[in-house]
């Protein structure tokens, strides 16, 4: 899956002028990607408490808007998480390792 955030991209539209004749109108369409949460990500971040969410924005260092909603601050969480690289048998060990603890 492609990570990358898309640049915001001219769209054209069909517009009927004064004279009846048909133009073509072009206008910039902007993708809300900074409110959508991400499809890739299996977690759902939004049924988190707000102060969990907070709590991991602090510790990872993911910047938000300080006046952001719990909905932008899960969407923000949402897309750190899906960019994190993890190399799953180092983890699946480490973990294993402390359960023998």
């Amino acid at each position: 899956t492609d990570k990358t955030m898309a640049p915001p991209g001219l769209s054209s539209t069909s517009d009927k002028g004064d004279s009846g004749g048909s133009k073509t109108v072009k206008k910039k369409t902007f993708k809300t990607v900074s409110r959508s949460y991400p499809r890739g990500v299996g977690l759902d971040f939004r049924k988190l408490a707000g102060l969990t969410l907070v709590s991991y924005i602090d510790h990872h260092g993911v910047n938000v808007r300080p006046e952001a909603p719990p909905s932008e601050l899960a969407v923000a969480v949402a897309r750190h998480f899906e960019q994190m690289d993890v190399e799953e048998e180092q983890c699946i060990g480490g973990f294993l390792e402390r359960l023998e603890k």
